[in-house]
């Protein structure tokens, strides 16, 4: 019982069962009977004799219990058994009303001798705080309750230590120098232990597989400054013991990084190596020499006009990072355009937008003239429509309404997750919407997504039966306002549009993936697989050259944002085809053939990131990660409102090439990183038509 809860000891226990019944109890008489109760077991339901859910009579229990335990492994629930710092006291009860005191009995000289009927005890404070004195952080250790081969891990948040190739970024043993660190000016004092070692210092114990970079001492540049500083983010410090448990009485503690506001760094010099290999491209080398070598996250480079960035367009197009020269560098990619009207790159300091500068873009090819497009079409994807999510239903809308009014749009295809989950309910409310845009002469072609196959409480699918019921009601919804198109006989279809061929991949059921695979990934069947194949190879024959559009929900293993396990295996884990084998023939049809682009969703990665698009510029074939309508993600999100915006994809078939652009339908203003011109390519030669 707690001595902290206004009851002293020696209160009437039947009469305080109701409002403060005991934090933990065991029957200990009859077979369950023990001289040692072990206080942290008390929570296995298996063990006979040891309880602490308390139903019936003691119905106040739900309510102590949240009071007096706490999750310290942040899993959800409190089964690490922690009370917190306070007094209390162990007592035997029992007799007819199960709440008189019974006496104890010891033994001394072998004689029973009545012993306390309770005991009194204090358990002292425990816990791990990081105070923020940016850029660096203290860890403090409260209590002494740790042991040998105690340490004190740095994670990012959300991972779990110790799994899934996941690694501390910082660690050191805990002893009584190290109860208190700041970091990195206490660096030194935890040297001995520590994990990992600034970048660049060329120290023995420099760790080179982080997030499978191999490059030595650049093992946690992803997360760590040359400095040694923690780079603006989230993260949790945990004290950890030699199996990666959270030690008991220290709680997880979470802090974040912010950037600094105050950076004095300059752009001091711009050079923009451009090669312009086909009109209108932006391919070359970005390289900025900064005023100092204090730390910055890097500088955004935006296209502008000699007054400042170009107007309707939001976001940089790149990053630029520092490199071992101490230069900060961006290549820009093959296809990215520099946009009509742009005459000058912006440099600006990405930690304070009031350091800057400005260079005249190089003389160079300018693109061809986008007026007049043979047809355009409208990707969307991850709009999680249902009736309780106001925001999404909100960004449907407003996307819809740009795209009727404000495009020549032949049709919009959804990449999946059209609905948060699979239920009639969802699909109604979706239904309602879309049904105040779409008609025959913009209809909607939808992919299926992992959430098709959710029920309301969002539990995936597990069963044929259910798997047959969400399938059932997905093909009902697939098609809207094409003119006598009917219901596709699977959840993969195909259908023709302006010469060209359009296949919309899915997964055909979640009760029939592997055991042990995510019930996120997608599940196709050699028939589908042997289809697609088909599919390709049909429109190839008719049209070597023609464009092939194919739109599958999850991406394909580090090919777009939010699926590049190679660079972070714990937050970039958003690919999801399952099976090596289906994996690597989608890849194959994809990859040895000319024009053929694969849309992806399921990441919610905003534009703004690594790698939006994957391309092969001989073939004009590749990835093209298509963000979300929705809601936004990116490396550092905490929920799914932590990025502004609602994005999605205006495609455009021209005379010889296709323009995509990367629209935000919230900010109402184009994306400047995902403004593409690719080349239509002949399967002959490979080069431009």
């Amino acid at each position: 019982y707690s001595d902290d809860a206004g009851f002293a000891p020696g209160s009437q226990y039947q009469e305080r069962s109701a409002t403060q019944p005991s934090l933990q109890y065991v029957y200990i008489g009859g077979e369950a009977a023990s001289e040692t109760i072990p206080f942290n077991q008390l929570d296995l339901a298996e063990v006979s004799g040891y309880t602490r859910d308390i139903t019936g009579n003691d119905t106040a229990f739900s309510e102590t219990k949240t009071i007096f335990y706490r999750d310290d492994n942040q899993n959800g629930t409190d089964d690490s058994i922690v009370l917190p710092a306070g007094n209390y006291h162990a007592v035997v009860l029992g007799g007819a009303s199960f709440y008189d005191v019974i006496p104890t009995t010891g033994y001394i000289g072998g004689s029973a001798v009545p012993q306390s009927n309770y005991i009194p005890f204090c358990v002292e404070d425990t816990g791990i705080t990081v105070e923020i004195d940016e850029p660096q952080f203290t860890v403090n250790l409260i209590g002494d309750t740790y042991a040998d081969g105690d340490w004190v891990a740095i994670y990012r948040r959300g991972e779990t230590p110790g799994s899934n190739g996941c690694t501390s970024l910082l660690w050191w043993y805990i002893n009584n120098d190290t109860k208190h660190i700041t970091w990195p000016e206490d660096s030194q004092i935890a040297n001995e232990s520590v994990w990992t070692v600034l970048p660049g210092s060329g120290a023995s114990n420099g760790v080179t597989g982080y997030n499978g970079n191999t490059e030595p001492n650049r093992a946690d540049s992803y997360f760590l400054a040359e400095n040694g500083t923690l780079k603006p983010g989230n993260y949790s410090a945990a004290v950890l013991d030699e199996n990666y448990n959270v030690k008991q009485g220290y709680s997880v503690f979470d802090f974040t990084i912010s950037p600094s506001e105050n950076s004095s760094v300059q752009p001091s010099n711009v050079s923009y190596q451009l090669e312009n290999s086909y009109p209108g491209w932006a391919d070359g080398t970005i390289t900025v020499t900064a005023s100092d070598s204090s730390y910055i996250s890097g500088f955004s480079l935006f296209w502008g006009t000699g007054t400042g960035p170009l107007p309707g367009y939001s976001d940089a197009f790149g990053m630029a990072l520092k490199t071992a020269e101490g230069t900060y560098v961006y290549e820009v990619p093959e296809g990215l355009v520099i946009p009509q009207g742009a005459t000058h790159l912006w440099v600006y300091n990405n930690d304070n937008a009031e350091k800057c500068a400005a260079i005249a873009i190089p003389a160079h090819d300018a693109m061809p003239s986008v007026s007049n497009p043979l047809y355009t079409f409208s990707v969307l994807s991850d709009i999680h429509v249902a009736a309780d999510k106001t925001i999404q239903c909100a960004n449907l809308s407003s996307a819809l309404s740009y795209i009727k009014n404000n495009t020549q749009s032949s049709a919009v295809i959804t990449v999946g997750d059209n609905v948060d989950n699979g239920t009639e309910s969802a699909w109604s409310v979706f239904n309602t919407i879309r049904n105040q845009y779409i008609s025959s002469s913009l209809p909607m072609y939808c992919a299926i997504g992992n959430h098709e196959w959710k029920d309301a409480n969002g539990v995936s699918s597990s069963t044929e039966a259910l798997d047959s019921e969400y399938t059932a009601r997905f093909k009902n919804n697939a098609v809207a306002g094409a003119s006598g198109a009917a219901a596709p006989d699977h959840v993969y279809y195909s259908f023709q549009m302006n010469g060209c061929k359009f296949i919309l991949l899915g997964s055909e059921g979640q009760s029939s993936l592997p055991s042990g695979a995510a019930r996120e990934h997608a599940y196709l069947s050699q028939t589908q697989i042997s289809w697609f194949q088909n599919e390709v190879n049909a429109a190839k024959a008719a049209d070597p050259d023609q464009p092939i559009f194919v739109f599958l929900h999850q991406p394909l293993k580090n090919t777009v944002s939010g699926s590049l396990e190679a660079s972070n295996p714990v937050i970039q884990d958003w690919w999801g085809v399952s099976g090596d084998t289906a994996e690597a023939q989608l890849r194959s049809v994809i990859e040895s053939n000319t024009n053929v682009l694969l849309f992806t969703g399921h990441t919610h990665w905003e534009f703004h990131s690594r790698s939006p698009i994957l391309l092969d510029g001989d073939k004009a074939s590749g990835y093209i990660n298509t963000a979300s309508v929705g809601y936004l993600w990116n490396d550092n999100n905490l929920d799914e409102y932590s990025v502004d915006g609602s994005q999605g994809y205006i495609v455009e078939l021209h005379d010889g090439f296709i323009y995509l652009r990367g629209r935000d339908f919230a900010k109402n203003t184009w994306n400047q990183g995902t403004q593409y011109l690719l080349p239509i390519r002949t399967a002959v030669s490979g080069g431009a038509d």
